[in-house]
Protein backbone atom coordinates (compact mmCIF):
# COMPACT_ATOMS: atom_id res chain seq x y z
CA UNK A 1 0.00 0.00 0.00
CA UNK A 2 1.54 3.37 -1.01
CA UNK A 3 2.03 6.00 1.69
CA UNK A 4 -0.86 8.44 2.04
CA UNK A 5 -0.04 12.14 1.90
CA UNK A 6 -2.02 14.20 4.40
CA UNK A 7 -2.74 17.87 3.95
CA UNK A 8 -2.45 20.31 6.82
CA UNK A 9 -6.22 20.48 7.05
CA UNK A 10 -6.56 16.71 7.31
CA UNK A 11 -3.78 16.54 9.90
CA UNK A 12 -5.44 19.31 11.95
CA UNK A 13 -8.78 17.54 11.86
CA UNK A 14 -7.18 14.28 13.01
CA UNK A 15 -5.36 16.07 15.84
CA UNK A 16 -8.57 17.79 17.02
CA UNK A 17 -10.41 14.49 16.78
CA UNK A 18 -7.78 12.79 18.95
CA UNK A 19 -7.99 15.53 21.58
CA UNK A 20 -11.80 15.24 21.70
CA UNK A 21 -11.39 11.45 22.00
CA UNK A 22 -9.11 11.89 25.03
CA UNK A 23 -11.61 14.29 26.64
CA UNK A 24 -14.45 11.82 26.00
CA UNK A 25 -12.38 9.03 27.56
CA UNK A 26 -11.72 11.18 30.65
CA UNK A 27 -15.47 11.84 31.06
CA UNK A 28 -16.14 8.12 30.61
CA UNK A 29 -13.51 7.29 33.24
CA UNK A 30 -15.25 9.52 35.79
CA UNK A 31 -18.58 7.89 34.97
CA UNK A 32 -17.09 4.40 35.38
CA UNK A 33 -15.38 5.15 38.71
CA UNK A 34 -18.16 7.39 40.03
CA UNK A 35 -15.49 9.69 41.46
CA UNK A 36 -16.66 12.77 43.36
CA UNK A 37 -15.72 16.11 41.84
CA UNK A 38 -16.12 19.35 43.81
CA UNK A 39 -15.44 22.71 42.17
CA UNK A 40 -15.60 25.78 44.47
CA UNK A 41 -17.86 23.95 46.90
CA UNK A 42 -20.23 22.69 44.17
CA UNK A 43 -20.43 18.93 43.71
CA UNK A 44 -20.50 18.23 39.96
CA UNK A 45 -23.19 15.67 39.11
CA UNK A 46 -22.43 12.68 36.89
CA UNK A 47 -24.96 13.99 34.33
CA UNK A 48 -22.40 16.61 33.34
CA UNK A 49 -19.92 13.88 32.45
CA UNK A 50 -22.57 11.90 30.58
CA UNK A 51 -23.27 14.98 28.48
CA UNK A 52 -19.49 15.46 28.04
CA UNK A 53 -19.10 11.92 26.71
CA UNK A 54 -21.87 12.49 24.15
CA UNK A 55 -20.58 15.87 22.96
CA UNK A 56 -16.83 15.11 22.95
CA UNK A 57 -17.37 11.62 21.53
CA UNK A 58 -19.63 12.95 18.80
CA UNK A 59 -17.11 15.64 17.86
CA UNK A 60 -14.33 13.05 17.86
CA UNK A 61 -16.15 10.78 15.42
CA UNK A 62 -17.39 13.67 13.26
CA UNK A 63 -13.93 15.27 12.88
CA UNK A 64 -12.27 11.92 12.17
CA UNK A 65 -14.78 11.15 9.40
CA UNK A 66 -14.41 14.70 8.07
CA UNK A 67 -10.63 14.26 7.85
CA UNK A 68 -11.13 11.30 5.51
CA UNK A 69 -13.09 13.29 2.90
CA UNK A 70 -11.29 14.15 -0.36
CA UNK A 71 -11.66 17.89 0.27
CA UNK A 72 -9.74 17.59 3.56
CA UNK A 73 -6.91 15.89 1.69
CA UNK A 74 -6.66 18.83 -0.68
CA UNK A 75 -8.67 17.31 -3.51
CA UNK A 76 -11.30 19.37 -5.24
CA UNK A 77 -14.63 17.70 -5.85
CA UNK A 78 -17.81 18.45 -7.70
CA UNK A 79 -21.04 18.48 -5.76
CA UNK A 80 -22.48 14.99 -5.56
CA UNK A 81 -19.28 13.26 -6.66
CA UNK A 82 -18.05 10.46 -4.42
CA UNK A 83 -14.41 9.63 -3.70
CA UNK A 84 -14.60 6.51 -5.88
CA UNK A 85 -15.95 8.58 -8.79
CA UNK A 86 -13.06 11.01 -8.36
CA UNK A 87 -10.56 8.15 -8.40
CA UNK A 88 -12.22 6.68 -11.49
CA UNK A 89 -12.11 10.03 -13.33
CA UNK A 90 -8.40 10.40 -12.51
CA UNK A 91 -7.64 7.00 -14.00
CA UNK A 92 -9.58 7.77 -17.19
CA UNK A 93 -8.41 11.31 -17.99
CA UNK A 94 -8.88 11.98 -21.67
CA UNK A 95 -6.33 14.10 -23.52
CA UNK A 96 -7.40 17.69 -24.03
CA UNK A 97 -8.88 18.18 -27.47
CA UNK A 98 -8.12 21.51 -29.08
CA UNK A 99 -10.18 22.29 -32.17
CA UNK A 100 -8.25 23.05 -35.33
CA UNK A 101 -9.16 26.05 -37.50
CA UNK A 102 -10.80 23.74 -40.04
CA UNK A 103 -12.91 22.19 -37.27
CA UNK A 104 -14.05 25.65 -36.17
CA UNK A 105 -15.59 26.21 -39.58
CA UNK A 106 -17.70 23.09 -39.20
CA UNK A 107 -19.24 24.19 -35.88
CA UNK A 108 -22.93 25.09 -36.24
CA UNK A 109 -23.53 28.83 -36.15
CA UNK A 110 -19.85 29.69 -36.61
CA UNK A 111 -18.57 31.92 -39.40
CA UNK A 112 -14.94 32.92 -40.00
CA UNK A 113 -14.04 36.09 -38.07
CA UNK A 114 -12.00 37.69 -40.86
CA UNK A 115 -14.28 36.51 -43.64
CA UNK A 116 -11.66 34.33 -45.35
CA UNK A 117 -12.76 31.09 -46.95
CA UNK A 118 -11.05 27.86 -47.94
CA UNK A 119 -7.95 26.20 -46.53
CA UNK A 120 -6.50 29.38 -45.00
CA UNK A 121 -9.20 29.67 -42.36
CA UNK A 122 -8.50 31.86 -39.31
CA UNK A 123 -7.90 30.32 -35.85
CA UNK A 124 -10.84 32.21 -34.35
CA UNK A 125 -14.45 32.48 -35.36
CA UNK A 126 -17.32 34.75 -34.41
CA UNK A 127 -20.48 33.02 -33.23
CA UNK A 128 -23.68 34.31 -34.72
Amino acid sequence: MPPVMMSRQSLGLRLASTIFGIVAAAHLLRLATRAELVIAGWEVPLRVNALGVLIAGGLCVWLWRLSRLPSARGETTLIGQSASEIAQSRRMKAPAMVPTPAALLTLPGCIPAAGRRGAAAPAQCALV
